[in-house]
């Protein structure tokens, strides 16, 4: 974790879960939280914005995000995200460390994410004391979740 970073997120596939070079999950951040700034040395990553408005930052580009916005980070470009929206933003993230890719993938290319049915998962790490947020009566609240096996 960053110091100074905000948010929760939860992570469905990891090297800490299955020993995978490949990291996927689901980020949350509440109105006016930051992912701080930072860089993976040698891992590429992946953001798709699911709900509300992110200004994300790779290099010294910046950009307002909103649904159904992809945004490709190259190995050690430095990032950053701010939810600049009244409501959560969240976003699925993927990155893959460079040197152990599939016997499949050609260098400088991006896997995909392969996603199953949407639903709420186990509880998500806090990077914060921040409250969690609640499901809306409907019950609209969505969630990611990959099967694993």
């Amino acid at each position: 974790m960053n110091v100074g970073d905000e948010g929760r997120y939860v992570e469905f596939i990891s090297r800490s879960l299955n020993g995978s070079a490949m990291n996927v999950g689901v980020d949350w951040l509440e109105p006016g939280e930051i992912h701080v700034l930072h860089r993976h040395a040698e891992a590429e990553e992946w953001y798709h914005v699911v709900r509300g408005t992110a200004k994300i930052r790779v290099g010294d580009v910046e950009q307002v995000c909103g649904p159904g916005t992809g945004v490709f980070i190259p190995a050690d470009a430095a990032h950053r995200v701010e939810n600049i929206s009244d409501e959560t933003c969240e976003f699925l993230y993927e990155a893959r460390t460079l040197g152990r890719r599939g016997p499949d993938q050609a260098p400088g290319t991006v896997p995909a994410l392969v996603t199953g049915p949407l639903r709420r998962p186990a509880e998500p790490t806090r990077r914060t004391g921040a409250p969690w947020p609640q499901p809306s009566p409907s019950g609209s609240t969505r969630r990611l979740s990959i099967p694993l096996g």
